[in-house]
């Protein structure tokens, strides 16, 4: 996770808390939010994957996730 943008940040901690919730709608909105301001924000890119419902969507995070943080262990599950 990168904290060289904070507005970012504060949304992946706005879609974290929307996910205790159990609302993966606005977690999901809050997560898209934070890749458009920060696309370097790993833990965003983490948290999308288990959010797209469309394979195509989770393959593109995934390679999003892999560009930023190669050696990422949920690489390797995928």
């Amino acid at each position: 996770m990168t904290e060289s943008n904070p507005p970012a940040e504060r949304y992946y901690q706005a879609a974290l808390l929307a996910l205790q919730q159990q609302d993966r709608t606005r977690a999901r909105a809050q997560l898209v939010e934070a890749v458009r301001l920060d696309p370097l924000h790993a833990g965003s890119w983490r948290a999308l994957i288990k959010l797209c419902p469309d394979p195509e969507e989770q393959l593109f995070c995934l390679q999003q996730l892999g560009r930023i943080s190669p050696t990422d262990p949920r690489l390797r599950q995928a």
